[in-house]
C-alpha cells in the first residue's frame, strides 16, 4: 500500500511536470520546458537518469516494473518528443516517440487501460 502511494505520487509529480513544461513552451522558454522533463524522468527513475540513455526502452520497462511507472515514462517520453519536435531536434523527438511508443505498448499489453489506445494512437502519428 506505501509503494502504491509513492509511485502515485511519482506519477502525479509527473504529469504535473508535463504540464509545466508545456507553460513554459507557450512562454517561449524552451530550455526550462526540456528541464521540466528530464527532472520528471529523473524522479520517475529515482534518479537514475542514466538508464534512459544505455538500456533499450524494453530494459528499462522491466527496470521500473510498474506499468503505472512504465505508462507515465511513455508520456514523459511523448511530450519529450513534441518539445524536441518543436525546438528542431527531429533526431532526438524520433527517438522520443519510439520510446513512447514502446514503453505505451508493453504498459497496454501488461495492464491495459482504456486511455491506452488513444495514447498509443498519439504517439503513432508521430512515428
Amino acid at each position: 500500500m506505501i509503494r502504491d502511494d509513492y509511485v502515485l505520487r511519482q506519477i502525479q509529480k509527473a504529469i504535473e511536470a508535463i504540464a509545466r513544461a508545456f507553460r513554459h513552451q507557450a512562454a517561449a522558454d524552451p530550455d526550462q520546458a526540456i528541464e521540466q522533463i528530464q527532472q520528471a524522468y529523473s524522479d520517475l527513475l529515482e534518479h537514475n537518469l542514466a538508464m534512459m540513455d544505455v538500456v533499450d526502452p524494453e530494459t528499462l520497462a522491466r527496470l521500473v516494473g510498474s506499468h503505472a511507472k512504465v505508462r507515465a515514462l511513455a508520456q514523459l517520453s511523448l511530450a519529450d518528443g513534441e518539445l524536441r519536435q518543436a525546438g528542431g531536434d527531429e533526431a532526438a523527438a524520433r527517438r522520443a516517440f519510439a520510446r513512447a511508443h514502446t514503453l505505451a505498448r508493453i504498459a497496454n499489453e501488461g495492464d491495459p487501460r482504456p486511455d491506452d489506445s488513444e495514447l498509443l494512437a498519439r504517439i503513432e502519428q508521430r512515428l
